[in-house]
């Protein structure tokens, strides 16, 4: 009898083998979830038109206060992180160029 409840509890406290994993598809999914409901973030050195849109880092040195601060890596967020001014490889995502002026129709 002593046994039997020794199993018995051992069997009620042990997880099922995918819980863990079951949790962090559910985070996951709930993450994805969230990031497709927020709106997308404006693209800071883009200035866009009727008919065309200009963006690259002269249109972003433009509409900076102080242009320099475009070459200092400690600057504040409101100048950008330079990431919209990079072009990339599409098979492996590294940069292969700088985007020094685009107009997109």
């Amino acid at each position: 009898m002593t046994l039997a409840l020794v199993f018995l509890a051992a069997g009620a406290s042990a997880q099922a083998p995918g819980m863990d994993r079951n949790l962090n598809t559910r985070a996951a999914r709930l993450e994805r979830e969230k990031a497709m409901v927020a709106p997308p973030e404006k693209n800071k050195n883009k200035i866009v038109g009727r008919r065309v849109a200009y963006s690259g880092i002269v249109v972003q040195a433009i509409k900076a206060d102080n242009p320099l601060q475009l070459l200092n890596p400690a600057a504040p967020e409101e100048y950008g992180n330079g990431e919209a001014s990079v072009t990339r490889e599409p098979k492996t995502g590294r940069v292969n160029g700088l985007r020094i002026f685009s107009i997109e129709f």
